[in-house]
């Protein structure tokens, strides 16, 4: 895979993220291309417009071209993708949130994701 291609991925899941996150799940291209810019995947205003035509072909968003501003709104399916709930071979797969309460140096008293992974430390270090 080319560094084009993986810059495109990484700009399809970096659209969809910024639209899971916001209010009503809507934003316009000018908006996106600043956060893109923001997240260090620099994009011309077209290679945006490009790529949110491409996300509204594969049902990840909605467009409404006003003319002067384009406005995008996230799809279930795409919110689905931004949180890696569901994939598609041509975006980049996010990677997996640490829950708040798991510091990496979590050790115990965790109920929630890590829960099930310091029970079993727990066990194993009591059968040495």
């Amino acid at each position: 895979m080319g560094y084009a291609t993986t810059v495109r991925k990484h700009r399809r899941l970096a659209i969809l993220r910024h639209l899971e996150q916001v209010s009503g799940y809507t934003t316009n291209a000018s908006i996106l291309r600043d956060v893109l810019q923001g997240v260090g995947v620099g994009s011309t205003f077209d290679q945006v417009i490009t790529e949110l035509a491409w996300l509204e072909e594969n049902g990840m968003v909605t467009m409404q071209d006003h003319g002067d501003f384009v406005i995008a709104e996230a799809t279930l399916r795409g919110i689905e993708i931004a949180r890696g709930e569901a994939t598609h071979p041509d975006i980049q797969r996010p990677r997996p949130a640490r829950s708040i309460c798991c510091p990496p140096s979590c050790a115990n008293g965790c109920r929630t994701s890590c829960a099930p992974a310091v029970s079993r430390a727990t066990r194993k270090s009591r059968s040495v």
